[in-house]
């Protein structure tokens, strides 16, 4: 007896090995597993999407799948009867033909037919769902061949090579540049005409504004900007005169420091102060002066420069388009006293000055709307 004992113990070593334990179902020689696809699969403790997250299986893991995921009606395509008929039935035979050693519905698990979900058990002992999308099943016969891999990875956050510059950490450019078109009203004083004017008419001033800023140095806060702005601004306005009727155009091209400084920034918005002196290197006015009774009129060119300073107060949406933000603000803008030499004599002396005018200093107001980003 005990040498049979002795030739009979390999044999049951080798078949504890070919028969594995795991997941067994009576029917499949095979480890009831699936592999993951994805970078991350989350595994949810409900059959919901919007159910808590309990687990991560990272792609490549092979994890365990419920055994009546594998299961196969074999007479599906042989006999037409709808899904909900044989569960009808079901029920009704469970009813009629109750058995007590199957009292507990809950604990026998049956696949939803159409379900988005496969039942896994964990190492902990936990069971969860995990999205077909997610898993290739591994059931080692013809069926894997219509297993497919999602193409895209919505769960794959890692960013395509080569990295930015400086990642992880953000790292602002340290220049700044915007551009700027605003509009405002024209207050500014008249030509010092020979008769006194009865009504004004005042146009729209147009400017456009070009700045190009980079931090201070040393500003360990970096919120000091200091740069150049470029301005263009014309205006017109109209008069009527005792006698004559006259047309005033302003044209002026500045440039100039500008010092900027962002006194409240977020992730998303920025408001910011900033004041410049700017130079008018080229401003010239064309006045032109009709007398509609007598059909003469005659139009006279001046030129001249000065200085304007300006405050600018300004807010930024940020990336608004990729890397371009919203600007808004106002100008205020101080024309220094100046005067305006004529280019050329006049063929009415009793219409005009002599050849210069002076012109006071006189304040102004825009607001503005523009682009900006960083480069």
């Amino acid at each position: 007896m005990g040498y049979l004992i002795i030739l009979l113990l390999p044999l049951q070593l080798l078949a504890r090995e070919y028969y594995p334990g795991t997941y067994f179902d009576g029917m499949r020689l095979a480890n009831n597993h699936g592999e993951v696809t994805v970078l991350e699969a989350p595994v949810f403790k409900e059959k919901d999407l919007n159910a808590n997250v309990i687990f991560y299986f990272r792609k490549g893991d092979k994890i365990n799948i419920h055994p009546a995921e594998f299961a196969q009606n074999r007479y599906r395509d042989l006999i037409n009867i709808p899904q909900e008929k044989v569960d009808q039935y079901k029920a009704t035979y469970m009813k009629e033909f109750p058995d007590e050693f199957f009292d507990d519905e809950a604990e026998v698990y049956y696949p939803e037919e159409g379900s988005r979900f496969y039942k896994v058990l964990l190492k902990s002992g936990r069971t969860g769902w995990i999205l077909k999308d997610h898993i290739f099943l591994i059931t080692a016969d013809r069926r894997e061949l219509s297993e497919t891999v999602i193409a895209k990875d919505n769960t794959d956050y890692r960013i395509e090579e080569p990295l930015p510059k400086g990642f992880p950490l953000l790292q602002e450019t340290g220049y700044r540049g915007y551009f700027g078109l605003g509009l405002g009203v024209s207050r500014s004083p008249n030509y010092p005409y020979k008769e006194n004017v009865d009504q004004s008419a005042f146009g729209f001033t147009k400017s456009f504004d070009f700045t190009f800023l980079r931090q201070v140095k040393y500003d360990v806060d970096k919120r000091f900007f200091f740069g150049g702005l470029f301005n263009i601004t014309s205006s017109s306005n109209e008069y009527e005169l005792k006698t004559r009727s006259a047309q005033e155009d302003y044209t002026s091209l500045s440039i100039g420091p500008l010092l900027m400084y962002d006194v409240w920034k977020t992730e998303e918005h920025i408001i910011s102060i900033a004041g410049s002196i700017q130079f008018n290197f080229v401003a010239f006015s064309r006045i032109k002066q009709s007398d509609s009774e007598n059909n003469i009129s005659e139009e006279r060119n001046f030129n001249s420069n000065f200085f304007s300073p300006r405050f600018i107060l300004t807010y930024t949406k940020r990336n608004i388009l990729e890397n371009l933000d919203f600007i808004m603000g106002t100008n205020v803008i101080m024309d220094l006293a100046h005067s305006y030499e004529a280019d050329g004599g006049t063929d009415n002396p009793s219409w005009w000055q002599d050849k210069s005018y002076e012109r006071p200093t006189n304040v102004q107001t825009n607001y503005f709307l523009g682009v900006q980003t960083e480069y």
